[in-house]
């Protein structure tokens, strides 16, 4: 049974009904037989055209985007979330006052724990600040620049994956007008457990910190965040879905390296 004999028989159960006639209890199971059979062949279909078609497709789209070598300077370069030996590595630039990249940060931790022996991902703080990021022209909120010194100084006591979390966790109260930055440093440190945020904030070290992070993407023209990159080429928002994310894993792999298995 075809898609438009399944149209044909809803159409005919929908004029039978309209006569008002009321169908038997046998001609209502056998319609029901009948429509399961065709919702399940039209599912087969459907997984078929997917297992078939799009995971190839998305590969033949990534495969197109440029190579893009994002130069993995100081501290950034062992900035690895995940098993540091994997054989794809995922690079994010993010910043911590940006909705999507929010969303991408929780995805993208997900994909890396579904998939540890496989993937990693490497955090760049990439701040829509021209006030810490000399690239930028304007700035996206007053919480994008302090949030990235916020974290490197997290960084600087080990503690930079619990302090992004945070920092997203939080980041309604940062984007609020005016920012608090001082009752947010408290916040923080007591959360935490970390000690001399501020002295930290207005310290030469950070300066410096900050010009080791800017020596990551200063040759990149990154037109937004969340960027995505992974084995440094831009990939699509595949990152979000748990299966086909692990389906172009082993498609990838498989093309870029035909004796793996």
């Amino acid at each position: 049974m075809g898609f438009f004999t399944y149209v044909l028989l809803i159409f005919s159960i929908s004029a039978y009904a309209g006569e008002g006639k009321q169908m038997t209890p046998e001609e209502i199971k056998e319609t029901k037989q009948k429509m399961a059979e065709v919702n399940k062949k039209i599912s087969e279909k459907v997984g078929q055209a997917l297992e078939g078609s799009m995971t190839p497709a998305l590969y033949e789209k990534y495969k197109t985007k440029p190579i893009i070598k994002p130069n993995l300077v100081g501290p950034a370069k062992s900035r690895v979330y995940g098993n540091k030996t994997a054989r794809n590595n995922i690079v994010v630039f993010s910043d911590f006052a940006c909705g999507h990249c929010k969303t991408a940060a929780k995805d993208l931790k997900a994909r890396i724990n579904e998939n540890k022996k496989e993937v990693n991902l490497t955090y760049i703080l990439f701040p829509l600040d021209n006030r810490c990021n000399p690239y930028m022209k304007g700035k996206l909120s007053d919480y994008s620049c302090p949030s990235i010194k916020l974290a490197l100084c997290a960084e600087k006591q080990g503690k930079i994956w619990k302090a992004m979390d945070f920092l997203y966790e939080n980041q309604e109260l940062g984007n609020k007008s005016p920012f608090d930055l001082n009752s947010f440093v408290k916040k923080m440190e007591k959360k935490l457990v970390l000690k001399g945020l501020q002295e930290c904030l207005n310290s030469p070290w950070l300066e410096q910190r900050l010009k080791q992070e800017q020596e990551v993407y200063k040759d990149l023209k990154i037109p937004g965040t969340p960027f995505v990159l992974l084995n440094n080429k831009q990939i699509g928002t595949v990152y979000k879905f748990q299966q086909p994310f692990k389906d172009f894993l082993k498609y990838l792999n498989l093309k870029e390296d035909p004796e793996r298995k």
